[in-house]
């Protein structure tokens, strides 16, 4: 099975950010602003890559944490939105990876 387009860029970013931040770290060329810069970008990287592989295939235990199944249009794939999805402050909306809003039938 062959990896969504969503989870391919970022899997690429991923390995890019981790081969950065490995140079930056094993330099001496490079200062410690430089090293943080490499940490920050990699951790952002893997959060991506964790956040969109939970919404499309998540575990079992990842499962129990699922608010919403949405079938993505511009993904054209089903979704599982869970509780990280939310927008920040508001607890009747959820963000999909795509950036959609989707509104929760019940307040949580």
């Amino acid at each position: 099975m062959a990896l969504h387009y969503v989870a391919d860029r970022a899997l690429d970013d991923l390995l890019t950010a981790w081969r950065y931040y490995d140079d930056v770290r094993q330099s001496n060329e490079h200062k410690i602003a430089d090293l943080g810069s490499a940490r920050a970008r990699l951790d952002d990287a893997r959060n991506r890559m964790h956040r969109i592989r939970v919404a499309m295939h998540p575990n079992a235990h990842e499962q129990s944490a699922v608010v919403k199944l949405v079938l993505c249009q511009a993904l054209d794939e089903v979704v599982h939105l869970g509780w990280d999805h939310f927008v920040p402050g508001d607890r009747s909306t959820l963000r999909c990876l795509c950036g959609e809003l989707v509104r929760v039938d019940a307040q949580i």
